[in-house]
């Protein structure tokens, strides 16, 4: 298979930002930390015309970056005119992932007219916003299947969604599991620093937008709190809606207990000083960030349309977003539990699993390479 005639390959990865710490970007660069470089090399193709989160890291790390700035001018044309240009001038990718499903289509169809023989649709998602954008979006991505020509997922669910009967690829949204090994001595510093040493905490990781559903979070957090005074709230993420979440908090005379934190390199451990991990998303593909709340031995609950497969303890449990009492039951019945879990075991169930980064990245490369000697070599 190492019949490599270019090294390292350089694959272009297109991102739906990169502007962001989002779980697009944290899955590419989990990938791109842990691959072979002399033999595997990521570029990036971004849309945003400013610097992004990882920027200095992928430079660090010896990769390109080219910024298209079609989500600040809207201008549909010029984006189609730069691609052509780019794919024509840069004929050093004869591999290009795509993970931005809005443009998908776009840059999929430019490049298949420009000759780049392997084009990778990516699946992240199950269905889309129920909203007159979400309908468009989910037109749209009806087409990338045919401008396209290889296809993989993050899970069976979002591979079936996006690819229908066309055979696509599972790659698991993978972790650096000793990252998130629980530590007590982590645990007790990030409590002390948000001086909640005496309290339960909450906790959620994700952008704020529509899909990860903070409004019911807070809902939820509002009934618990009148119920229990010693409960607190961490929010970890950046996004549209934050605005309108910390209003909300601040109307129901709530902001002295709950927490909002930016986005942060050292996720893992503030998973440590959490007591209970919430995911009441809409829609995932995955739910990467349930992975990781379980492998840091966190009880989670998520919502009914997160895909079974991020159950991989028995530490998690999924509700209805219709059932609020159930949903207020079972955080109730953690608060008041006298058991408590071993957190520092979980890591060994996750990575039994299969989503372990040092081994799902193997399976990765060795794709790359397969399609790079097919159509070579």
């Amino acid at each position: 298979m190492e019949k490599l005639v270019q090294s390292p390959i350089r694959i272009l990865q297109i991102l739906p930002g990169g502007k962001v710490n989002g779980g697009i970007e944290n899955f590419v660069m989990n990938y791109y930390r842990n691959i072979n470089r002399e033999k595997i090399q990521f570029d990036f193709l971004v849309h945003y015309k400013e610097k992004g989160y990882f920027d200095e890291e992928i430079e660090r790390l010896g990769g390109r970056i080219y910024y298209f700035s079609v989500r600040e001018d809207k201008n549909i044309f010029k984006y189609i005119k730069n691609l052509f240009k780019f794919f024509k001038e840069h004929k050093e990718y004869r591999i290009i992932h795509g993970h931005a499903a809005n443009t998908a289509f776009i840059y999929f169809f430019i490049a298949k007219l420009c000759k780049v023989p392997v084009r990778i649709s990516h699946s992240h998602v199950t269905t889309t916003e129920r909203t007159f954008k979400g309908l468009i979006l989910k037109n749209l991505i009806g087409l990338i299947k045919y401008t396209s020509n290889y296809y993989f997922a993050c899970s069976l669910e979002a591979g079936k969604f996006m690819f229908r009967k066309r055979k696509f690829e599972v790659i698991h949204n993978a972790i650096n599991i000793e990252d998130f090994i629980f530590t007590l001595q982590r645990r007790e510093n990030i409590r002390k620093k948000l001086k909640i040493e005496n309290n339960f905490v909450i906790g959620h990781v994700g952008r704020f937008n529509l899909q990860k559903n903070h409004e019911f979070i807070v809902e939820i957090f509002e009934e618990i709190s009148k119920r229990n005074s010693n409960v607190r709230l961490l929010l970890i993420g950046e996004g549209p809606l934050k605005g309108k979440i910390i209003e909300r908090v601040k109307k129901i005379g709530l902001e002295e207990k709950v927490i909002f934190n930016k986005n942060i390199s050292n996720v893992n451990d503030y998973m440590f000083a959490m007591d209970l991990f919430l995911l009441p998303s809409y829609f995932e593909g995955l739910g990467i960030v349930g992975i990781e709340a379980q492998c840091s031995g966190l009880v989670s609950l998520f919502s009914d349309v997160v895909p079974r497969e991020v159950k991989v303890t028995d530490l998690c449990e999924f509700i209805s977003l219709k059932n609020k009492a159930k949903w207020l039951e079972k955080i109730e019945r953690e608060i008041n539990s006298i058991f408590k879990n071993k957190r520092e075991i979980y890591f060994l169930q996750v990575k039994k699993s299969g989503y372990d980064i040092k081994d799902c990245v193997l399976k990765l490369q060795d794709i790359y390479i397969r399609l790079f000697n097919q159509k070579f070599n």
